[in-house]
């Protein structure tokens, strides 16, 4: 499946990012707070207790070796389900570890992290194999998949939904002024933009406009075959942007790769 392997290279480049940042993200001065009631995993009794939370067993740990573990465990699920083959249990499994993780690291996350763990999740049941089945538990497969794609589709509705909304009562987004604003900002703009800020506010005016309104119809023009396409491209486009311009890379990326669930590819006969 074209989604859940670019899912997988997606995490892939995250833990590439989490290892070059290490010490900033999981060391002992990291960002993030440290709980202080941080127990080591020999602690059988507190250790049993903490992991009854199970969102919060590596921001209870002791050691940043726990961290080293589980990111492993992320790149080795990731590659081996990209390579060879992809199980539920192990999609299950990088899921618990990707929670961990963005609940470890959680002050340095965008909105790209609960995402990602979230399309994680739902597409547990997204499996090539199971689309062709005859029988009772066959039946039973292709339901389980079809819903895991409904749902991945549903949450990249939601998505748009609640940031459209929070644009509209938004003053700097209904005045036209957001994209401006962004472009004046010096960590989510660039030289060139940041000097010619005021200049380009006429085009900023309409491109703010342009997310605005595409936003709040996504959940609709991205179901019309007509224009299916066009609007999908757009888009991408516009994620793009947010990805190598703004400097939300991950973010920008991830939002892209969930285009590929709406685009209408040629099926293929055996």
């Amino acid at each position: 499946m074209w989604f859940k392997n670019l899912l997988y290279i997606f995490i892939l480049l995250k833990c590439f990012f989490w290892a070059l940042n290490f010490d900033l993200l999981f060391g002992e001065n990291a960002l993030s707070y440290v709980n202080s009631t941080a127990v080591s995993l020999t602690d059988y009794k507190n250790a049993i207790s903490y992991s009854k939370h199970f969102a919060y067993v590596l921001l209870y740990s002791s050691t940043s070796w726990h961290s080293v573990l589980a990111l492993t465990l992320v790149a080795f699920i990731s590659l081996f389900s990209l390579a060879k083959r992809s199980y539920i249990v192990m999609d299950l499994l990088l899921f618990f570890l990707l929670v961990n993780i963005n609940f470890k690291i959680y002050t340095s996350t965008t909105a790209g992290d609960p995402l990602m763990t979230n399309l994680c999740f739902l597409s547990v049941f997204l499996r090539k194999e199971f689309m062709r089945k005859e029988g009772i538990w066959g039946d039973l497969k292709v339901l389980l998949h079809n819903f895991s794609f409904l749902a991945l589709i549903v949450q990249v509705c939601i998505v748009y939904v609640y940031s459209a909304m929070a644009k509209w009562i938004d003053d700097d987004w209904v005045n036209g002024d957001a994209i401006t604003l962004v472009n004046k900002a010096v960590h989510y703009s660039n030289y060139f933009l940041i000097n010619n800020a005021d200049t380009l506010h006429p085009i900023s005016l309409v491109i703010t406009y342009f997310i605005l309104m595409y936003q709040t119809v996504f959940p609709i023009f991205v179901f019309l075959p007509k224009i299916k396409k066009y609007f999908l491209n757009m888009g991408v486009l516009m994620h793009l942007y947010i990805a190598f311009v703004m400097g939300l890379f991950f973010f920008g990326l991830i939002m892209a790769l969930t285009y590929i669930l709406f685009y209408d590819f040629e099926k293929v006969e055996d």
